[in-house]
């Protein structure tokens, strides 16, 4: 078990070489593949919520916790968000401007999943940066994603990677059929 996890690892470390030369080779696959901009748009999002955990910890440290009631779940919508009116004002526009910035994480993260890429460029790209987010520590969603135009699509709901699968094996068969 231990070859495999070391020959993973290696592969990973590969990836990001291969997907880089790939683009050397072909750069208008950058300008003519929509995945790159979807890539670019939830690298954004992810660095915009990292910032806002960063500044949600110096806040911490600056406001005492009795003024920091204010909060948010996951789960919640933008109208989630609790405000406690004796809040910090500095804490309580923190945490709405976070949920905003988690929120549009979200739907980058969604748009990631829907958007299709159309060269074997892109398909390299949005795997790479798939492994390359898993190896960061942030996972992908596993599931209750929807597709209600998709009439083949589980009732319960997808994962994230069911999309990406989905739209990867669209494109591989788009390109085989171009090729032929």
């Amino acid at each position: 078990m231990n070859m495999i996890v070391r020959g993973t690892a290696a592969a990973v470390a590969v990836i990001p070489a291969i997907a880089q030369a790939s683009l050397a080779a072909f750069p208008e696959a950058s300008q003519i593949d929509p995945i790159f901009a979807a890539i670019e748009a939830h690298r954004r999002a992810v660095a915009c919520v990292d910032e806002f955990i960063v500044q949600e910890g110096d806040l911490e440290d600056e406001i005492p916790s009795e003024k920091r009631r204010t909060g948010w779940h996951a789960g919640d919508g933008i109208e989630g968000v609790q405000i406690v009116e004796t809040d910090d004002p500095r804490w309580i526009a923190h945490e709405v401007e976070y949920k905003k910035a988690a929120k549009a994480e979200k739907d980058a993260t969604l748009w990631l999943a829907n958007v299709f890429a159309t060269t074997p460029q892109g398909v390299i790209a949005l795997l790479t940066y798939a492994i390359q987010q898993e190896a960061r520590g942030l996972p992908w969603p596993t599931g209750g994603i929807t597709d209600p135009d998709d009439p083949d699509f589980p009732s319960h709901g997808a994962s994230w990677y069911y999309f990406v699968h989905r739209n990867i094996i669209s494109t591989l068969d788009d390109l085989i059929m171009k090729a032929a």
